[in-house]
């Protein structure tokens, strides 16, 4: 007999405390694809971890419709002027991504949905 192939996932839905975890913690917040923002993406990208302090960073996210761009500041093709310029052109959205154990006690865990 023959299996069906089903593409069986589960969601996890958490609730984040972000009020109380902004007033003990460390969140870095980038409010858009500025020159900072491009420094800190290449440098993580690289291995170079600067901010190692921060148990959170919010800001767009450094996806693949981006990536040409800020492969090309990398190579020195672009500045970094320019390369903020061309990125203030594209739609980005939020990430956040958290790094230290503390933040993780700001997040309740709600429900797991199953997805087909």
């Amino acid at each position: 007999m023959r299996r069906k192939n089903v593409n069986l996932g589960y969601v996890s839905i958490y609730e984040f405390d972000i009020e109380n975890a902004e007033k003990k913690l460390t969140i870095k917040r980038f409010n858009n694809a500025d020159e900072e923002w491009l420094l800190f993406v290449v440098n993580n990208r690289k291995g170079n971890i600067i901010d190692s302090k921060t148990d959170m960073h919010i800001g767009p996210v450094a996806d693949d419709n981006i990536y040409q761009s800020i492969r090309l500041f990398e190579t020195g093709a672009y500045d970094a002027e320019y390369t903020v310029k061309k990125l203030k052109t594209e739609v980005l959205h939020d990430q956040w991504t958290l790094h230290s154990d503390e933040i993780l006690k700001y997040l309740n865990f709600i429900e797991a949905k199953e997805v087909k």
